[in-house]
């Protein structure tokens, strides 16, 4: 499967990235979002992160492993996007 600029990541992380599926069921079991509804991790990573840059809690329900999952998936998800020859095409 091949990732492409527009939002697949999730399609592509979804069949990919270990622990996905889960960390993206428990994040909408706290947040009380239903399967259908987007949910997108790359937010919720920035959110996470401004908020423990700044010494504010985390929000209730997420705990710091949770978080931590969060971020290793951010950072997959950039790394796999910056890797693509499709991002960087100058014409």
């Amino acid at each position: 499967m091949q990732v492409t600029v527009k939002d697949e990541t999730n399609e592509f992380a979804e069949c990919s990235v270990e622990g996905y599926q889960q960390l993206s069921k428990e994040l909408r079991e706290v947040f009380g979002l239903p399967s259908e509804e987007r949910l997108s991790l790359s937010q919720v990573s920035e959110i996470l992160s401004c908020r423990q840059a700044h010494g504010l809690p985390l929000p209730e329900g997420i705990h710091q492993e949770l978080a931590d999952r969060v971020n290793k998936y951010h950072a997959w998800k950039w790394t796999t996007w910056y890797s693509s020859k499709v991002c960087f095409r100058t014409h």
